[in-house]
């Protein structure tokens, strides 16, 4: 739709609650599949229940067969051939029969989890749905937005907007608020100017903001925002960085243009002479990338001076589960969502070139930087054998696997151990005490039971950087320093106080304990120590 200034305009403030409600309205459509789905999970519950009986009588003739076998054993005659034939002849047909039994078992099971696989996809799709809003919940005060600001900056424009019929995670919809918000708000205060000013520029005194909404393969959805003004100025970028000291002016020489357009995600980085409510502080397109990445989404621009600005934001259309790659470093594992790699592949060691100090490899005659996911994950270093990975017979050790990872602009190359599998990846919190943790932002349950961290792949790129241009210490350094550290440990359980206390002074440090939080700060401020050792949830403080 297209609004236009005739239209009444309803009061739009910064005070506007929420666009989405805390009750969703479930249509009877969305509720007649859950209901059906939930009958036959009856019945697979029911086969479930008939096989666990037969698997109770099966382990019940084994311990019946077992406790025979013992009475024979400690039978102080050794019993006839004869006897010994018959007991022969009675294994055997036990054994047959067993073997039947569990055959018949096994054929049931691989039946009914199939079936019960299926049954799961489709609950899970069931109630993705349910949580599915259409994208005109989100947009339906963007107009009046739009209106009540070109009016207060004394600007005509118009915001058109397609694809609002679009379903969407409700969990994603909320977090895009703002983020949008943004944009629109930014291509209105910096991208279209006032109506004399379009006029001497050739265009109409009418500006645009298109949004739009498209649903993508593998259950992604692209989502652009665009207008016709007047273009992002690289040199007004470039003296904005230079000012706020992202960049010093020596650094600022080398950039090309699409790296120095892409310094406005950079907080602190602003081209408004003034600070206003809608732009000016530099926080605005930091904000929305940062909102983006938490998505596990990805944010691409593209401008061109005097034209126009396009803002391509690419998400999931649901939070519950995507695709991942598993990989391993040493005996650790990891998962990389899929939406974030590029490419996976081995190469030779001796195609690894070095420049400026930095591991460098050429993909499509593009030069991509090399860096270790162990070391920028600050794994440490492996020594012995246990940890080098198991390699094919066909395979040597001169080559090395390497995944590529993209996000937003950002391309690098990671070298791991093994690229093992992939999987559909229900990703969990790390909990309340854990609400933040670098590099990691979640983690899943394999079918083994094994929990396994999920990385953050925007954190990911960051700390590649950092890691390229870290200078690390040689190990007898680290040595020489641990050696001579001073460590307070504050737990308030008196067994791991002790057992801690014990391993780390066996280490050469030299331990104070503090029992509790009050304590340890105490003893913090009287002496000086190197490094504290604390429990998560630490009493008094």
């Amino acid at each position: 739709f297209v609004t236009s200034e005739t239209e009444p305009t309803p009061e739009f403030s910064k005070s506007t609650k929420p666009v989405l409600a805390e009750v969703v309205r479930i249509p009877i459509s969305k509720l007649d599949p859950l209901l059906l789905q939930a009958e036959e999970f009856m019945q697979t519950k029911i086969s479930f229940n008939q096989l666990t009986n037969e698997l109770t009588e099966i382990l019940v003739e084994v311990v019946a067969w077992k406790t025979e076998s013992l009475k024979l054993r400690g039978h102080r005659l050794m019993p006839s051939v004869a006897k010994l034939n018959e007991w022969q002849e009675g294994n055997e047909l036990r054994l047959n029969n067993l073997e039947n039994h569990l055959a018949t078992i096994t054929r049931s099971m691989e039946k009914e989890r199939y079936s019960f696989d299926h049954l799961v996809e489709d609950h899970l799709d069931a109630m993705k749905q349910v949580l599915m809003l259409p994208v005109s919940f989100l947009v339906e005060v963007f107009p009046a937005m739009v209106r009540k600001i070109s009016r207060e900056q004394q600007k005509e424009i118009d915001i058109i907007i397609s694809g609002s019929e679009l379903e969407i995670d409700k969990r994603i919809l909320e977090e895009l608020k703002d983020p949008l918000i943004h944009l629109i708000r930014n291509s209105i205060d910096h991208g279209i100017g006032k109506p004399k000013d379009r006029l001497l520029q050739n265009k109409p005194s009418r500006g645009i903001i298109t949004l739009s909404f498209t649903a993508k393969e593998s259950g992604l959805v692209e989502i652009t925002i665009s207008d016709d003004g007047k273009g992002i100025n690289k040199d007004q970028v470039l003296k904005a960085a230079i000012k706020s000291g992202t960049l010093t002016g020596e650094t600022a020489e080398k950039l090309d243009r699409d790296e120095i357009i892409s310094l406005i995600f950079q907080s602190g980085v602003s081209t408004s002479s003034i600070i206003t409510d809608l732009s000016g502080r530099g926080l605005g397109l930091s904000i929305v990338r940062e909102k983006v990445e938490k998505l596990n989404g990805r944010l691409f621009m593209e401008t061109t001076e005097r034209k126009g600005t396009t803002f391509r934001i690419l998400l999931p259309m649901t939070l519950a589960t995507f695709r991942g790659i598993l990989i391993s470093l040493g005996e650790l594992m990891f998962i990389l969502p899929m939406m974030n790699v590029e490419r996976v592949m081995r190469m030779k060691s001796e195609d690894i070139t070095t420049i400026k100090n930095h591991q460098t490899i050429r993909i499509n005659e593009q030069i991509l930087s090399l860096v270790n996911l162990a070391e920028v994950l600050g794994l440490p270093e492996r020594r012995n054998e246990l940890f080098r990975p198991q390699f094919k017979e066909t395979e040597s050790l001169d080559y090395i696997r390497i995944v590529i990872l993209v996000s937003g602009e950002s391309r690098i190359a990671f070298q791991v151990d093994e690229i093992l599998d992939e999987h559909q990846v229900l990703v969990k919190g790390l909990g309340k005490l854990l609400h933040r943790v670098k590099n990691i932002s979640g983690a899943t349950i394999l079918g083994s039971g094994k929990i396994v961290p999920v990385l953050h792949i925007a954190d990911l790129m960051k700390s590649a950087v950092h890691s390229a241009e870290r200078i690390r210490e040689t190990s007898g350094e680290q040595k020489t320093m641990m050696k001579s550290g001073k460590i307070l440990i504050a737990e308030d359980s008196i067994t791991s106080r002790t057992l801690l206390k014990n391993i780390l002074e066996t280490a050469g440090y030299i331990v104070t304990t503090a029992v509790d939080g009050a304590d340890a700060y105490t003893r913090a401020k009287s002496e000086e120590f190197d490094l504290i050792v604390s429990d998560v949830d630490m009493p008094r403080m």
